[in-house]
């Protein structure tokens, strides 16, 4: 789930947008200097499941989508689907990135 200060450069580019008073995530932009980043585990339930399956088939046959992650197909779609956050104190939260280079 977000966290403040983002660890890394892909997910410090990439600041989540908030709303309600339960903490939706309605958007996303690229200013990881304000908010909060995604990392960590997400539960999805059988709704959230169910609308996500349908659009990463409408997505998947579309160029430039396979080199996309789940979380940025999401942000695309925060209008469709509805997930909350929980934010975590720093330190929490630990992901192990692996380079791809």
């Amino acid at each position: 789930m977000p966290r403040q200060v983002p660890p890394n450069a892909r997910q410090a580019s990439i600041s989540l947008r908030r709303g309600g008073s339960k903490q939706r995530i309605v958007g996303a932009h690229l200013d990881g200097k304000h908010g909060y980043a995604m990392m960590g585990h997400t539960y999805w339930d059988a709704e959230f499941s169910n609308s996500f399956i349908d659009i990463l088939q409408s997505e998947w046959m579309r160029p430039g989508t396979a080199d996309k992650l789940w979380d940025e197909i999401f942000y695309a779609h925060t209008d469709q689907l509805q997930m909350r956050m929980r934010v975590y104190p720093a330190g929490v939260i630990h992901e192990l990135i692996r380079s791809t280079r």
